[in-house]
């Protein structure tokens, strides 16, 4: 199976990114064009915890270090103010200092475990760059004009992993996300997903979940995926026939069957070249 699959859920593939570009810009994109344009925020991109040498590096995904610890050397996995968890996805491109602000203001430091517990900077022989497809395909107006014309507009990251934090102990939860290396940018536009609270509230696991529900409900009440416009108005007709007249926002509903065609869709490719 090769390299196959080697993406988090949630996320595409820079091999699957490429196809997606390829077809809607009608244009021949290679891997140097894809780095050149996630380096400069033209298409969102996100490091992938995935090691080329998994003997010497063992962990399971990206150190945070934060207070103190942030200033000190030499440090280990289970020092004091650094943790493994679930950090397998960071906004790309790294900083080159390895410092990352997240939205709740507070710094952090990415570093890798090695398996002799020490902790060493990130490069990039400790990830793969992974897409976002509904990032991916929002960007594809970007890069044909970036590959026409050379015209860079930056995009900030709107597909962060989140996580909730309850800093002063209050028990009132706040979901943070890391900010975009775009955020500060004052070319980056800031391309909200059409499905904002589910982005922001739910995981890459949660979300990919949702929409494949969506996918089988849509199919089961004959709303064409293939066509997310006419299943929006589908779908406005049969919640009038129940007495509910009011949807949020013209388009939101065709964004979520665009999100839940895709999504089908990679699902059923992973259960092809699973066999």
């Amino acid at each position: 199976m090769g390299s196959h699959n080697r993406a988090v859920d949630g996320y595409i593939e820079e091999n699957e990114a490429i196809e997606v570009l390829t077809k809607l810009t009608g244009r021949e994109i290679t891997v140097q064009d894809m780095r050149k344009c996630a380096s400069q925020g033209i298409v969102p991109a996100y490091a992938q915890f995935m090691p080329m040498n998994k003997d010497l590096y063992n962990g399971r995904s990206f150190y945070l270090v934060w207070g103190e610890a942030i200033k000190a050397a030499n440090l280990t996995s289970v020092d004091s103010g650094c943790e493994e968890d679930f950090w397998k996805v960071l906004p790309f491109p790294l900083p080159a200092d390895g410092l990352l602000k997240a939205t709740d203001g507070i710094p952090y430091r990415v570093l890798v475990s090695r398996n002799d517990g020490l902790l060493e900077a990130v490069s990039e022989q400790h990830y793969i760059r992974v897409y976002a497809d509904q990032e991916v395909r929002q960007a594809a107006k970007n890069v044909k004009r970036y590959l026409a014309r050379g015209d860079v507009r930056r995009m900030t990251h709107s597909c962060c992993q989140t996580w909730e934090m309850d800093r002063d102990h209050d028990q009132d939860l706040t979901t943070v996300r890391f900010a975009s290396p775009f955020t500060a940018s004052e070319s980056a536009v800031c391309v909200k997903a059409k499905t904002p609270d589910l982005d922001e509230k739910l995981d890459p696991r949660e979300r990919r979940s949702l929409y494949l529900m969506i996918a089988a409900l849509a199919q089961k009440a004959g709303y064409p995926l293939e066509n997310p416009s006419k299943a929006e108005a589908q779908l406005k007709k049969d919640l009038d026939a129940m007495g509910i007249f009011k949807m949020n926002g013209k388009g939101t509903a065709q964004g979520h069957f665009e999100a839940a065609a895709l999504v089908a869709e990679q699902a059923r490719q992973d259960s092809e070249g699973s066999w």
